[in-house]
């Protein structure tokens, strides 16, 4: 049974990863993945790429950004604001972990 610690949390989703097997969660919207680590760094990279591909200002309102997931078949489906969002989430998760980490090597 899988431990969650949390690395970020709000209203529109959350980022938590497991102490005993190190797998993520990460929740945006009504979208739940469970990732591996490399999962996880790929997703990131990805959110981040599409944050700073076409503009899409022309198109706020219309879910037309497509990101994978590792599940075949299944992507998730983003306005350039919520996009955005999640990559404010993804970022801040990461932040939070490295302090943890960073934390962890002088045993605070």
């Amino acid at each position: 049974m899988c431990e969650f610690q949390s690395l970020y949390y709000s209203d529109d989703g959350y980022v938590a990863q497991c102490k005993d097997c190190g797998y993520y969660q990460v929740a945006f919207g009504n979208t739940m993945l469970s990732l591996s680590t490399k999962d996880y760094i790929t997703l990131r990279k990805v959110v981040k790429k599409k944050c700073n591909d076409i503009d899409y200002a022309s198109f706020e309102n219309t879910r037309n950004i497509v990101i994978p997931t590792p599940s075949a078949g299944l992507f998730i489906l983003l306005t350039k604001e919520e996009v955005n969002s999640f990559h404010r989430i993804l970022e801040a998760a990461d932040t939070e972990e490295k302090a943890q980490q960073l934390m962890a090597l002088f045993h605070l």
